[in-house]
């Protein structure tokens, strides 16, 4: 029956054996969720199942953070050496060239010659003028002759009758006319009234013989000139030129040429004297009025301009004596200091002529400052020397390295900072480097953002002058040259390399900094003199010890787990079961992370568990869901997977 009724239910009742089934699907889904929710969200409860786990203890030590990039060589000191550029500005043709590329060369060693003719003549004129500067204060400083005395007493002597005559000049001027004045004024005024009266009786006789030579000639009755009209005396011009010419060509005969040449050269004669009475009468005219205005001066005062230039007569004369008196005293008395002073300045303004003479002669030899070796010749002997007249030098003594670093590491990048440096060129070598400078401008090569950085490699002086600070950083750096720093480091890329840990750069106990190394700064005397140095433009592989934390609390960081931005382990408790424990990091090297807060020296963490075993399975402390948690997932924080 009971089968009848079951086999009724099948197949007689279909929508009965479809809720059946949907009953079984039910409850094998809620057992599930049970089990889902057992799994996530009980608590802090653990599982019975049992795990092979393996764990890491937070201790105390240090962290040593570095980055390592690779750069170039570059000589810190390298010169382009030209005629141009040396402070005379030395010009002309190049002579002579004394080196060839490859060269090396000693401080001050000739390297080229320019022609210098023109600098020797310079130099010539320029003693010459310091030889002039010195004679004449050689005069100044020397004691006066006795003609030198003689000449300046006699100057006084001038001086002083010039002062005296203007000074008569002024007197007279302001006071009443001298009487010995007058009676030479009056008489110059009656000699010239007796002279104008002679010119006047001089004019009347010439005229009388005018009229008479005028009657004379017309009396011969052929003369040819029209002079015998009443108004044809004193004769013009024209009849002056008409008697000339009746002179040089007279008609008739024999006789009566002889009576006209007679006849007009006697009215030429007597026109002539009558024209001279005439000019002296004007003449005579002249004294007179000259004599009078003479005689009217002496009763006449002077103008004020006058008077001023007759004072100025005087004061002058004065100064010129006092300038006569003040000569006279300066050579009995010697040259003043000022005088000497200036003098000296001349010879030191001479002087100083004379060396930038030589200086510019110099200049036409071009030297070495410093010890190095000739990289280029950019000039030929008969050329005219200019900017691009150079000789390159470089020291090979003093080399730096020239970094790049991303923009991710430039912040913890600084100067001051050490670290080592080694050169594929160069095995079995290894260099102590410093960091000089670190620009913050970028520098952007497709699309990549880099930063320049500047290191020192430090020999003898520099490794002592940094004893101190090395002395610091000896274990720091003794891990690096531990790990193999003379083979080169692993992880080292172009600009901006990584600073993620490298597990095989990890300290190797057997070696120290020291070992097989005496001496120098901070146990690094092996470095302080490397057998060779690198050349310009080879490649380096470099680590800088950024930075070191002391004393701090380490955890491996492959016990360190991320979820978003939030790090955590799983921390083993006494009882044997986890709690996911939120903590911050710091540091980090290449097996270690610096733990800054949320555990404490001893603690256990879970790192991860065995092979073959079943994970155990936790949830945060607290409740919350936190998503599937695998232990043992990578070396670096970001364990969940």
């Amino acid at each position: 029956m009971a089968i009848s009724s079951e086999f009724e239910l099948s197949e007689g009742r279909p929508w009965l054996r479809r809720l059946g089934t949907l009953a079984v699907l039910a409850a094998v889904g809620a057992g599930v969720a049970f089990g889902a929710w057992w799994f996530y969200f009980r608590g802090t409860g653990t599982s019975t199942v049992k795990t092979a786990q393996t764990t890491a203890t937070v201790t105390i030590g240090n962290i040593v953070g570095t980055l390592t990039s690779s750069g170039s060589a570059i000589s810190t000191q390298t010169t382009k050496l030209s005629f141009s550029g040396s402070g005379a500005g030395a010009s002309g043709q190049v002579t002579s060239i004394s080196v060839k590329v490859g060269d090396t060369v000693k401080a001050g060693q000739e390297l080229a010659r320019l022609d210098d003719t023109n600098a020797k003549r310079a130099l010539a004129n320029a003693q010459s003028n310091l030889t002039v500067a010195q004679l004449r204060y050689q005069a100044l400083v020397a004691p006066p002759t006795a003609d030198t005395l003689a000449a300046a007493q006699q100057s006084i002597i001038s001086a002083q009758n010039q002062v005296q005559a203007a000074q008569a000049a002024y007197d007279k001027a302001v006071g009443p006319p001298l009487d010995t004045d007058v009676t030479a004024a009056n008489a110059a005024v009656a000699q010239a009234q007796n002279g104008l009266q002679t010119a006047q009786n001089q004019v009347d006789s010439a005229w009388t013989a005018l009229v008479s030579a005028q009657r004379n000639y017309c009396s011969v009755g052929s003369g040819q000139a029209s002079v015998c009209g009443t108004y044809d005396i004193p004769l013009t011009d024209a009849h002056v030129a008409d008697l000339n010419q009746e002179l040089k060509n007279p008609t008739g005969t024999t006789a009566q040429i002889t009576a006209i040449i007679s006849a007009a050269s006697g009215l030429l004669q007597a026109n002539t004297s009558y024209a001279n009475a005439k000019t002296g009468v004007s003449t005579a005219q002249k004294n007179l009025d000259s004599a009078n205005a003479k005689l009217t001066a002496l009763y006449t005062p002077p103008t004020a301009d006058t008077m001023a230039q007759l004072k100025g007569a005087v004061d002058a004369a004065n100064a010129g004596l006092a300038t006569a008196n003040a000569k006279l005293a300066t050579l009995q008395a010697g040259p003043l200091a000022t005088d000497i002073a200036l003098q000296q300045q001349s010879i030191l303004q001479a002087q100083n002529a004379v060396q930038v003479a030589q200086d510019n002669l110099a200049a036409l030899v071009l030297t070495a400052p410093y010890d190095g070796t000739i990289g280029a010749v950019a000039m030929n002997v008969g050329d005219q020397a200019s900017s691009a007249s150079t000789i390159t030098l470089t020291n090979t003594n003093g080399v730096r390295i020239d970094l790049s670093v991303s923009e991710t590491d430039l912040p913890n990048v600084k100067a001051g900072e050490y670290g080592i440096a080694t050169f594929d060129a160069l095995p079995g070598e290894t260099f102590i480097i410093k960091v000089s400078g670190v620009s913050t401008v970028p520098t952007v090569t497709q699309g990549v953002v880099t930063y320049a950085v500047q290191t020192q490699i430090l020999r003898g002086p520099d490794l002592q002058a940094n004893a101190a600070d090395l002395q610091k950083l000896q274990s720091a750096l003794g891990s690096l040259l531990g790990g193999g720093a003379r083979g080169g480091f692993a992880g080292q890329g172009g600009p901006g390399a990584s600073r993620s840990p490298n597990a095989s750069r990890t300290p190797n106990p057997s070696r120290t900094p020291t070992a097989g190394r005496t001496g120098g700064a901070g146990g690094f005397g092996g470095f302080a003199n490397p057998t060779v140095l690198p050349s310009g433009g080879m490649t380096a592989n470099v680590t800088v010890v950024t930075n070191v934390l002391e004393n701090a609390l380490l955890l491996p960081t492959a016990a360190i787990k991320r979820q978003g931005r939030t790090n955590y382990v799983l921390l083993l408790k006494p009882d044997g079961t986890t709690e996911q424990r939120t903590i911050t990091v710091g540091a980090a090297d290449n097996t270690n992370t610096a733990i800054l807060t949320g555990l404490a020296e001893g603690d256990k963490v879970l790192t991860g568990a065995a092979a073959g075993a079943t994970a155990s399975r936790t949830t945060a402390a607290g409740g919350g869901f936190g998503g599937p948690v695998f232990i043992g997932g990578g070396n670096a924080p970001g364990g969940v997977r």
